[in-house]
C-alpha cells in the first residue's frame, strides 16, 4: 500500500470554499473573497502554496493616524493566541494560517484559520475605525 501525504492547501481552500457557497476569486495560489460578520464586511486573501496556507484579513478603513494604529497593532498583538495585526498600503491587516500536516484534517484547519481571523476581526474591528 502506498500512502501520499503531500496536501494541496489550495486545493483543500478552493473545495472549502465551494462547500460554503462563498463566492471567492483564484488565480494559482492566491483566493480572495469577502466575508462578513456582525455588520463588518472585509476582504480576505489566502496565499497557498503546497501544504501551507496563510489567511490576510484586511480591514476597510484607511489608517488615519498611523501611530494610533500602530499602537493598537502591538496592544492587540500582545493579546492574541495565534497570528498578529500589522498595516500596509494604509490598512490594519490581521494575517494567520496554517500548515496543513495530514489530508484527513486538512479542510477542518482552515475552516478554524478563517474562522478564528473572522472572530479576530470583529472583536477588534473598532480599533481601526475612524
Amino acid at each position: 500500500m502506498e500512502f501520499d501525504f503531500t496536501v494541496d492547501a489550495g486545493s483543500e481552500l478552493e473545495a472549502v470554499l465551494e462547500d460554503s457557497g462563498v463566492d471567492h476569486r483564484r488565480e494559482d495560489g492566491k483566493f480572495s473573497f469577502v466575508l462578513t460578520a456582525s455588520g463588518c464586511k472585509w476582504q480576505t486573501v489566502c496565499e497557498c502554496e503546497g501544504p501551507r496556507a496563510l489567511c490576510y484579513f484586511i480591514h476597510p478603513a484607511k489608517v488615519i493616524d498611523e501611530a494610533r494604529a500602530l499602537r493598537a497593532c502591538s496592544e492587540i498583538n500582545s493579546s492574541l493566541v495565534r497570528g498578529s495585526f500589522f498595516l500596509t498600503e494604509g490598512h490594519a491587516v490581521y494575517r494567520t494560517g496554517d500548515e496543513l500536516t495530514e489530508a484527513v484534517e486538512a479542510r477542518e484547519r482552515l475552516c478554524r484559520a478563517i474562522e478564528y481571523g473572522s472572530s479576530v476581526m470583529v472583536w477588534f474591528w473598532d480599533k481601526f475605525c475612524p
